[in-house]
């Protein structure tokens, strides 16, 4: 017996908050269908932004959210060095 099971992944994002700091107005920024990882590349500086995913099976059915978890790019520390 073959069963195949086709999801995709949407991921949505935003660097949008309200009032009381809570994230609004996400976009979904992609869909993966052959893999269950994901490189966000345009990303800036010291912005922080928010995810979350869903989840869509073969009937075109979408899960409820992911919960949203927040990633913000800092700058790699730079060397100091000391002179006399």
């Amino acid at each position: 017996m073959l069963i195949l099971i086709n999801w995709k992944y949407h991921i949505y994002r935003t660097d949008q908050v309200d009032e009381e700091d809570n994230p609004i107005e996400f976009t979904r920024i992609y869909t993966i269908e052959t893999d269950t990882s994901f490189i966000d590349k345009n990303v800036g500086e010291y912005v922080k932004y928010y995810y979350f995913l869903k989840a869509e099976n073969f009937d075109g059915n979408e899960s409820a959210v992911s919960n949203t978890i927040f990633y913000e790019l800092l700058r790699k520390p730079q060397a100091v060095s000391v002179s006399d």
